[in-house]
This record gives C-alpha cells, structure tokens and sequence, in this order.
C-alpha cells in the first residue's frame, strides 16, 4: 500500500511540478483521514476527485470541468470576406445560457441563442476593432471576453477580368473570374524550393504567387523580363509553371515579336494557369544541329571501295551558348553533342569523324547528333567512283543536301537509260493490269481513252461519260460501263487469271547502278523540281510542288507519292516508277509520261484532270478519278 501510495504521489508531484514550471495553474490538494489524495483543485476551477475501494485502491477519478467561455481569440480577416465562429461555453450542467455581445462593428451579426457571430467587413472598415465583447450569462454567473477584429485590405476584388499588379517585380495577374475578394501577391526568389527541378535553361530568378482569393477559370500571368545577354535567344523564351514535378510550357499564345508574345518591345511574357506556385522564365532544350559536311568524290580501282573520313564536325548545340542560364536539371543537361551516330552503306559507325570503307557507287550518308534528349539528322553524298584499266571512270556525281529538299532543284544530275527493263515491260501484253483478285479495277471521269488492252483479275468497273478501248478489255468478274458514250471494241469476261510480274528486284538492281541511294524517307518542296538522276529510295518518296519534269525512274521500297500541279516526262525518254512494296499516289491536273508505273504489292491512285500515259499501269489494285483541269 505505501509503495502505491509512494508512486503515486511521485507521478503526482511530477505534473503539478511541470504544471508550475510551465505558469499554467496553482494547485491546491486534498487528502482523507488515511492520507490518501481525494481532492485536486486548480486554479482554473478544474477539480478532480479520487475514489477508493477498502483495499485502498482507486476506483473512480471524476474530472469537473468549470463553467466557463471557449476561449474565442483575436480573429483577422480580409475586407469583403465572411468571418464567422459560434460563442461557447463549457462546464455547463444543462443549464440554459444566454449569450450577450457589445461594441460589435457596423454590419455584424450575433444571434443570442446560439451565440453564432458572423461578419463580411466592407472595404471602408479596413483597419483594427477593438473592444469586441462577448458574455454568457449562466444562472447568476457571467463569463466575459473581449477580442480584437483585424481587417485586412484586398487587391483583388469580386468581379470579371479582375487585374492585379505588383509594382515591386512587374508582374501582373488578370482573374477571369473572382467570386470571394482576398490578397494576391508576388515574392521574388533567386532559387527554386527544395524538391522543385526545372528541365529547361532558366533565367536565375523565379516568382512565387500566391492569392487567398477565390476564383473560377483560368487566371493569365505576364511577367516583365530582362534579355540582357541573350538577345539573339528572344524569340525562343518561354513562360513555365513549376508545379508537381513538372516544368510546364503555359506560353499563351506563342507568337514573338513587338506586341507578341513575348513581347519583343515591352519585354513581357504571359500565360494562362488555374493554379498557382512557382513561375519562371527560361528558354527550351533546343535540338543540336547536324551538319554532315559537303559532298564528296572519291576515286578507287578496287570493287572493295575507298577508306572514307566523314566529318561531323560543323555539327553544334545552340545551347551552348546560354552559360549563363541556370541549367536544366537533367542529365546530360542537354547543352552539349553527346553522341554522333552515322548510317550509310558500311551500316554504322560512331563518332565526329570515323573512318569507314565504302563501295563504288552514290551514296547517300546520313549524321543523327543526339545532346542525349533531342537529336536532328544531316546526309551527306559520297560518290565512289571505279576507275577502269584505261583510267577513265564509270558514273558522274549525284547532288543532294538531305532528306527534305525545299526549293527548286534538279534531283541529281545523270542521263537515265531504263536499258534492259524497257524491253521486259514493252513486251508485255497489257496497257492497264491489276492483279488484285479481290478488288476491281476502278476508273471514274468525264473522258478516259486508253490505248491497248486491260486485264483485271477480279471486275472493271468505269463509270464516268466518255469512255473508250480500243483494245480488249479483259476482266476475270464482269464487266460493268456506265456512261453515255462507251466504246470498248472487245471484252472478255470470266477471263483466265493472270500474275503479276515480278520485276521489283532487277528495276532496283538497274536503277543502283547509276543512281543515287537514300536510306530513309525522301521528299521534296518547291514550286519547280526535275529528276534527272535514278532515285533508290528505302522508304517512302514525297513530292510536292507546282511543276515536276522526270527524265529518271524512281524506284522505293514504301510509297510514292507525285502531288503537283503538272507532272511530265522528258521526251524521248521512258520512265519506271515502282513502288516495291507500298502504294503509288498521283495527284495532278495534268500529267504526261512514256513508262512504266508498277506497284506489285500495292495499289496505284490516279487524281488527274488530264492523264495521259504512253507505257503501262500495273498494280495489285488500280484507282483513276478525274478532276477539274
């Protein structure tokens, strides 16, 4: 019992001790005739009671709290926004309470049977209202407090298009639309917070905008800027919010220049958010800029090739130059080449200038430089040419600059000789072949004449005005016209099935030995282009311009696609164009030309207003549609 005893008042003594170091309370205590604690009274008018059983153990510890007011505290709240908290009191044994208040300020409300208080202070009461006084009368007790009420000012009003500018920093921020007034401001920093990164070059000062006010839509940011140093970078500088790990672009719109944005003149910055945090600004990870170097001509007398050095090395990063930025936190950082990567004949090799072996013939070499986030690509033309045994040399140099040629240009500069290939599909029977089993051949327009025979391996369909054959029109389905003037001299429904000509390989084969080599996408854009040197295209060939003249075959593995507005081959001349694998697409108002167009494994549109072809169109699928001349 004693050791009990003796621990308790230990632990007893503890936190009152604690209790007086703290100032919180004086501590008056109570014991029976057998010197046990019963009574613990404090000055607040806490009182606290032990129980004992006959053994001297507590049974009951009863905690009474006093009657008296939650505390309530000065309260401060911005002008125009609703204040409001409820009058309480405690230790109350059920007993009814009436609520009282004094000095209230102009507007406010207090309901005295529930002792809610609310108030939405105009902008007039901006300052400190004292002497606020609340009471609750409790039988014949009075509880009493007095707070103080401060009202903040507000920038940032109810309303529309509500506009908001910090002197200080030059930042101003437009609400679309404000419905609870508050304060917006602006603090200026020379860092990121810990655990915000940036992945872009950023100008070493950064606005942190907070506001209390409530708003719906989106809120437009513009920021004055200082260019200072990186003057040619104007036009690249973008507006970024550093929000949830994210470096994100809100550059709205993006249009530089005097009264752009940015604003090239006024040297303001804007953007469109819903939220707001960190906002700085800084300039992109811009992609290297490749430069393969000049062509080249190379002399050899073995068929094993020539050593080559290709030469990257005008190649550079335009970020290179913004030191002075802080930059992004990446790794690499994106300022910096980091990889040179070329692909040609030899396959790969790395580095600015590798040494590689390369066959006789024009090669088309391309350079990717990577700064280890973005990357571009250059080609270089390596012409390798074989000297025989009386010193002369086989083939003359191709030009090219890369794989999307704008402007107008002669595509190389070769005599093309369809040599061997004009004999295999100049005997062959049919002036139009489609050798889809399970696609007709289709031909719509106003006025088609075609000269020679048509074979389809499925149905011919012409619908249109005028049409006319004067060949035989075969068709292994049916034969369906539909015009007012049909002239087909014979037709042979139910014909015999017929396969297509594999001619792909020795086109390719024939038009490798004079030509030049691409090993991707190739295209070209201008208002005038002239192909006088074989294309060997390992992917698709685009070709966009006002006036196409062809005096060389073009051969892809992908698809082609002519859209001009005449396309016409050089007299005398005859022409393949061959798509290995993929569709050939021809979309001209008027086109002219003696050849061959093949697509084995694809199918061949034509969109032309006046078509007129001297040779063959064979595919697996044939479309013709006319259009306005």
């Amino acid at each position: 019992m004693n050791s009990i005893k003796t621990s308790f008042f230990i632990l007893f003594l503890l936190i009152t001790t604690l209790m007086y170091i703290s100032g919180s309370f004086a501590v008056t205590y109570k014991y029976d005739d057998l010197d046990r604690l019963v009574e613990v009274v404090y000055d607040d008018g806490t009182t606290v009671k032990y129980t004992y059983d006959a053994a001297g153990n507590i049974l009951k510890v009863e905690v009474t709290e006093p009657l008296k007011l939650q505390p309530i505290g000065d309260k401060t709240v911005n002008a125009g926004q609703l204040l409001t908290f409820t009058v309480s009191v405690t230790g109350n044994d059920n007993k009814k309470v009436i609520f009282a208040a004094y000095n209230l300020p102009e507007g406010a409300k207090f309901d005295t049977e529930t002792g809610v208080f609310s108030w939405t202070p105009a902008l007039k009461q901006v300052g400190v209202h004292k002497g606020i006084r609340f009471e609750a009368l409790v039988g014949d007790i009075v509880l009493v407090e007095e707070i103080t009420i401060t009202v903040k000012g507000v920038n940032t009003p109810v309303g529309e298009n509500v506009e908001v500018i910090d002197e200080n920093s030059g930042t101003t921020v437009i609400f679309e639309k404000v419905h609870t007034p508050g304060a917006t401001t602006v603090t200026v920093h020379n860092e990121l917070p810990a655990g915000i990164s940036s992945i872009v070059n950023t100008f070493p000062v950064y606005y942190n905008i907070e506001t209390n006010a409530g708003f719906t839509g989106k809120a437009r940011v513009k920021l004055k800027y200082d260019i200072r140093g990186f003057e040619e970078n104007e036009n690249d500088i973008r507006l970024y919010q550093f929000k949830d790990g994210k470096t994100i672009d809100i550059t709205s719109p993006v249009n530089p220049g005097v009264g752009g944005n940015p604003d090239t003149k006024e040297k303001t910055i804007e953007g469109a958010v819903e939220h707001f945090c960190f906002f700085g600004i800084g300039i992109p990870n811009r992609a290297p800029v490749a430069n393969a170097g000049d062509d080249k001509t190379f002399e050899t007398r073995s068929d094993d090739g020539v050593k080559v050095t290709l030469d990257g090395s005008l190649s550079y990063d335009p970020d290179a130059s913004l030191k002075g930025l802080r930059e992004p936190d990446l790794n690499p950082d994106g300022r910096n080449i980091v990889r040179y990567k070329w692909t040609g004949p030899f396959g790969e090799a790395e580095g600015v200038k590798p040494n590689v072996v390369m066959p006789p013939g024009i090669w088309e070499c391309r350079l990717i430089v990577s700064d280890g986030w973005l990357e571009s690509e250059d080609t270089v033309i390596i012409h390798v040419k074989k000297i025989t045994e009386n010193g002369s040399s086989s083939g003359d140099s191709g030009k090219s600059n890369n794989n999307n040629d704008s402007g107008d240009k002669n595509i190389g500069e070769k005599e093309w000789d369809i040599g061997k290939q004009d004999k295999v599909y100049s005997s062959f029977p049919y002036a139009v072949f489609s050798g889809s089993g399970k696609i007709p051949l289709s031909v719509y327009g106003l006025d088609i004449e075609i000269s020679g025979d048509i074979h389809t391996n499925n149905n011919f369909l012409f619908h249109g005005f005028n049409f006319s054959v004067d060949g035989i029109c075969k068709a292994a389905g049916e034969i369906v016209t539909l015009g007012k003037h049909i002239n087909v001299k014979n037709r042979q429904a139910g014909a015999e099935f017929i396969g297509m000509p594999e001619w792909a390989d020795d086109i390719k084969s024939e038009i490798l030995k004079n030509g030049i080599r691409y090993f991707a996408n190739k295209s070209y854009s201008g208002s005038r282009a002239s192909i006088t040197a074989p294309l060997a295209v390992d992917g698709d060939v685009t070709i966009n311009c006002e006036s196409l003249d062809i005096s060389a075959g073009i051969f892809a593995t992908g698809g082609i696609s002519l859209n001009v507005s005449r396309l016409k081959g050089i007299e005398g001349g005859k022409i393949v164009i061959c798509s290995e694998k993929g569709n050939i697409e021809i979309n001209a108002s008027k086109f002219e030309l003696n050849g061959l167009i093949y697509a084995p494994k694809g199918t061949v549109v034509i969109n032309a207003g006046e078509f007129i072809l001297s040779g063959h169109i064979i595919a697996d699928t044939i479309i013709k549609n006319e259009i306005s001349k």
